[in-house]
C-alpha cells in the first residue's frame, strides 16, 4: 500500500542524462538545460539562452546585430576593410549617395553628390554644371575668354541672359560685355 505520495520526487525523461559522460560534462547544469544549450551550440549559438534571445536571427546575424550590424554579411565585410559598424555604415551611406569618399559625404552636410562635386568646381548645382557643358563651356574654353574657369564663364552668361541677350554663350557675353 501507498500511504503517502511524494510528486516532486518523480524523474521525467528530460531529468535524465543519456550517459555518464553526458552527466560528467554538464556538471550541476540540469539534464533538460544541458540538452538545450547543447542543441543551440550545434546551430551556432552560444547556448539556449542566446538563441531564444535570438528570435528568428541565425546566430551569426545575432551576433552580428549585438556589434551594431544590420546581418553578419555586413560584419563580414566590415571586418575585412578593418572598419567598425559606425565606420562601415557611414562609408556606405556615402557610396550609396554617390560620393566618392566620406571626407566629401561628411563636408556635404545634406547637399546630394552631383551638386556638391559641382559646387567644389563653383557652379551652384549640378544641373548648372550640366547646362554649361551642354553649351559647349570648358574650362579651356572659359580660361581662353580670359575666366577663371567655366563656372565662372557660365555665371556671366546667365548674367547676359538675364538681362536679355541673346546666342551662344562667347557672343551673349561678348554682347552683354559691350552694353556695360
Amino acid at each position: 500500500e501507498i500511504y503517502q505520495c511524494d510528486w516532486s520526487s518523480d524523474v521525467c525523461s528530460s531529468d535524465l542524462f543519456k550517459n555518464a559522460a553526458e552527466q560528467k560534462e554538464a556538471g550541476s547544469t540540469p539534464a533538460a538545460q544541458y540538452y538545450a544549450d547543447k542543441t543551440a551550440r550545434g546551430l551556432g549559438y552560444k547556448d539556449a539562452a542566446e538563441q531564444t534571445a535570438a528570435g528568428k536571427l541565425s546566430a551569426a546575424d545575432y551576433r552580428a546585430t549585438q556589434a551594431g550590424f544590420k546581418n553578419a554579411g555586413d560584419q563580414a565585410l566590415a571586418t575585412a576593410a578593418n572598419q567598425d559598424s559606425t565606420t562601415y555604415y557611414t562609408a556606405k551611406a556615402a557610396k550609396d549617395a554617390g560620393f566618392s569618399n566620406v571626407a566629401d559625404y561628411q563636408k556635404a552636410k545634406g547637399t546630394s553628390a552631383p551638386d556638391y562635386y559641382a559646387q567644389l568646381v563653383g557652379f551652384n548645382s549640378a544641373a548648372e554644371q550640366k547646362d554649361a557643358t551642354g553649351l559647349g563651356l570648358t574650362n579651356d574654353i572659359a580660361k581662353a575668354q580670359g575666366y577663371a574657369n567655366a563656372a565662372e564663364m557660365y555665371g556671366v552668361y546667365k548674367d547676359a541672359l538675364d538681362e536679355g541677350f541673346k546666342g551662344t554663350p562667347t557672343q551673349a557675353i561678348a554682347d552683354f560685355k559691350t552694353a556695360l
